[in-house]
């Protein structure tokens, strides 16, 4: 198996896997998961202590979406993922704003800013593996995610970089059963 294609385990590489005693789960049940059902419950937990999240310091967050489980990690638990693994390599983001020279080449970008920015087109993500030769890139359109709630009212830029860094940290590390709470802002208005 060449070096390119070899499985990391995470899991090997965390100095103490995350456990909850049954007190903990109890005030989980009440707080963090009030929603979930017992199957709903038992997977969030599974989904914790598979990526080493930590409920308690608001790493990961279980919410019903339409009657449906979504367990969430916000881009800083994606961050936590990728800063545990061994190859990761480091991460490049920025917004782009209408004015700015954008330019995607196949091993990063060339990005400079305009003198007079404009609106916000979006943001990018570079994720550098040390055992990959290209990083892996995701651009993500204002757009697609702007929301109409407060926080992205009064946030735009931290907001869309958020996204597009974890969609980039999600993809490098394949990250399953989880989405980012960005991702999935609810689109109604609090202003």
């Amino acid at each position: 198996m060449s070096a390119k294609s070899k499985v990391v385990d995470i899991n090997k590489n965390r100095e103490e896997l995350i456990t909850f005693t049954e007190e903990e789960i109890e005030t989980i049940k009440r707080t963090v998961a009030s929603e979930a059902n017992t199957d709903e419950l038992k997977m969030f937990l599974h989904v914790a202590k598979s990526y080493g999240l930590d409920p308690f310091n608001k790493e990961i967050f279980f919410w019903k979406v339409k009657g449906k489980p979504t367990i969430m990690t916000s881009r800083d638990g994606y961050l936590k993922i990728a800063d545990r693994h061994p190859q990761y390599d480091g991460l490049v983001s920025d917004v782009v704003r209408k004015n700015d020279s954008f330019k995607r080449k196949s091993d990063g970008i060339e990005h400079e800013y305009g003198t007079e920015r404009g609106d916000i087109v979006g943001a990018y993500a570079l994720v550098y593996r040390k055992d990959r030769s290209y990083p892996v890139y995701v651009f993500a359109p204002f757009e697609e995610y702007r929301s109409d709630t407060k926080v992205w009212y009064q946030y735009p830029s931290a907001m869309i970089l958020k996204v597009a860094e974890s969609m980039a940290l999600k993809r490098s590390f394949s990250v399953s059963g989880l989405v980012s709470r960005e991702e999935m802002e609810d689109r109604k208005s609090t202003r």
